[in-house]
């Protein structure tokens, strides 16, 4: 036996394949160890541990390398990634065209758009043909827009945006839902809640007046306009001469990203109670919270061995058991209390005093916003002093103070602080004057104060390194399992949302101290169960209801995307698409066969 064996030739795959059934055990077992490089594998050989080491269930969907793998199967293709690539892959800013200047941020970006193609493109597409050309042009279209909207964003103030003037709009929403909520209203207009909502803060796209069909197809429309006119803004001139792969790229923007994404997913009450108990969960976690852990049970790993083996004596493992607190005086531990509360005192008023001295040093804050913005807040909106007072406009108006932001007045009516305190609300009121318009206006608008205020805001909260992190956190919230489609969970029954906005309050007591919650609440009971458990009920009461209506969500929903849209593209005001598209000078010549091959294409689509 050993004579023979090793003059044998090792078998071709084919013939080992055809064999394989009639072969002894022995042979078997001689193939099996025979070297991989006298022949090669077959293919179903080579890709068995490739899916294990992919597919498998321990992996994280939202891990650097999970990421990596979805952009680079669904975005790139196969003639230029190829078995090589695949092995020791390359970055992939050097394989797709750049969205921003920031590659972590256009890893975020390309993972997002890799879901959507996966799952709305590719399910249907790939059945047509195998050609890749359509996803490389859609992947060039969105590179356009998205260089083209950076640039934009670098021109307008995102801090007095989300700061000042999205505030104003959810205020302006919560208002107008617990006036058509209350009894009163019901009774004397003898309308249902959606309808006096409307009245008060109407939107072009909604009307509770419709059927349900008939709202779909005004949404979409609407929906479409938008996108139609954005992109005959920001796209180039030959991109927009394609009338088919405009329309195609509109659809996949306007009903899968923004249809089933913001208006099917976002303004459900049990997605917005949800996203509330994630970002506490972020806030209530350290980022080293994960390090200290696993070092701590390294320590008490090692300890617990020592123990098991009797190497560690009986005297130290009593002390291990007592707190460093118990072995130390009252006078002892409240001495490092007090020198721990003095330390970070320190460290804030050095803060402050050093922020202050360099806020001398920069330059007056001037309207950082497009020559040609529109000074309303949403086209769907009537102007009203609360939307537009203190903006900076056209004229060189100064800017915002920061003490006059929309989100303080925005936080006030969120805790409906003028009915449970309006002591404390009236004592910020003209303390906010005081500073704003009294003597010294030291915090007017480009006073020392307010640029301090402004540059550490900028600086510190809306940091660019902050992007990636919150595009992965929204990923992780709107595509779970990196899909959309059936791997997604399902809507939650009603008691299942029940307990999901029960838990987001629970979630938000949990991040105020217990004495200021007592206080705040006016809960003066013994039992501290019925104390939590009141103060939670008034937190779904008066802190949550204001998200419980999906319809009347879609209205503030909307109202935002629209600012957010005129902010970045202010051509579109006032203009439909077509006027737009003349504007850029495109020959609409092809746009009866671009819409014919799309109803083709649809038909074919709805058929598979």
């Amino acid at each position: 036996m050993t004579a023979t064996s090793p003059s044998r030739p090792p078998l071709p795959p084919s013939i080992a394949t055809k064999s394989s059934s009639t072969a002894s055990l022995s042979q078997l077992g001689a193939v099996a160890s025979s070297k991989t490089t006298s022949a090669p594998r077959t293919h179903t050989s080579s890709r068995a541990p490739l899916t294990a080491r992919q597919d498998g269930p321990s992996q994280d969907p939202t891990s650097q390398r999970t990421t990596l793998s979805l952009i680079r199967r669904t975005l790139v293709s196969d003639g230029s990634q190829g078995t090589d690539l695949r092995a020791s892959p390359g970055p992939i800013e050097g394989i797709l065209p750049p969205l921003t200047s920031s590659n972590e941020v256009d890893v975020q970006l390309y993972a997002i758009v890799a879901i959507v193609i996966k799952d709305f493109v590719n399910s249907w597409y790939s059945k047509i043909t195998p050609d890749r050309t359509f996803v490389d042009e859609v992947i060039q279209i969105i590179a356009h827009c998205t260089r083209a909207l950076e640039q934009r964003l670098r021109q307008i103030d995102i801090t007095e945006l989300l700061l000042d003037e999205v505030p104003v709009l959810v205020e302006r929403h919560i208002d107008a839902y617990r006036t058509a909520t209350t009894a009163p209203a019901t009774v004397q207009y003898g309308e249902s809640p959606r309808r006096i909502y409307h009245s008060l803060n109407p939107h072009p796209a909604l009307d509770p007046s419709l059927t349900a069909e008939e709202q779909r197809r005004y949404e979409s429309a609407y929906r479409q306009l938008l996108i139609q006119g954005a992109l005959a803004v920001l796209l180039p001139t030959e991109d927009l001469a394609n009338a088919c792969l405009r329309t195609l790229v509109t659809d996949i923007i306007a009903d899968l990203i923004l249809g089933q994404a913001l208006a099917e997913r976002i303004c459900q009450p049990w997605f917005l109670h949800g996203t509330v108990s994630k970002v506490v969960e972020i806030v209530k976690t350290p980022p080293s919270k994960a390090t200290i852990n696993k070092e701590i049970i390294q320590q008490e790993g090692r300890r617990s061995r020592l123990e098991k083996f009797g190497l560690l004596s009986a005297n130290a493992a009593n002390q291990r058991n007592h707190s460093p607190a118990q072995d130390q005086s009252l006078l002892s531990a409240w001495f490092w209390t007090l020198l721990q509360y003095a330390f970070i005192a320190y460290q804030s008023v050095r803060f402050i005093l050093v922020g202050m001295a360099h806020a001398q040093t920069l330059p007056p804050r001037v309207p950082g916003r497009l020559a040609n913005a529109p000074a309303v807040s949403s086209p769907s909106q009537n102007t009203s002093p609360s939307s537009t007072r203190g903006k900076s406009d056209v004229d060189g108006h100064p800017a915002q103070a920061v003490i006059n932001y929309g989100l303080f007045s925005c936080i006030s009516t969120i805790l409906d602080l003028s009915v449970r305190m309006p002591w404390l609300a009236a004592s910020l009121s003209f303390w906010q004057h005081i500073l704003a318009q009294g003597p010294g206006r030291y915090g007017a608008a480009s006073s020392i104060l307010d640029k301090f205020l402004y540059h550490t805001i900028s600086t510190r909260v809306f940091s660019p390194s902050l992007l990636p992190p919150l595009l992965l956190q929204v990923r992780a919230i709107i595509f779970p399992n990196n899909s959309m489609g059936p791997p997604a969970p399902p809507p939650p029954s009603a008691e299942e949302a029940r307990l999901i906005r029960s838990k987001a309050a629970s979630d938000i007591l949990s991040l105020v101290p217990r004495p200021v919650a007592r206080k705040f609440f006016a809960v003066s009971g013994a039992n501290d169960e019925e104390n939590q458990e009141s103060m939670r009920a008034q937190i779904e009461e008066s802190m949550l209801c204001w998200t419980d209506d999906a319809e009347l969500n879609k209205h503030l929903i909307y109202s935002i995307l629209d600012l957010i849209l005129l902010r970045l593209v202010p051509e579109m005001q006032g203009k439909t698409p077509i006027e737009l598209l003349a504007e850029r000078g495109v020959v609409l010549s092809g746009e009866a066969d671009g819409e014919e091959l799309l109803v083709d294409l649809n038909e074919e689509k709805e058929a598979l």
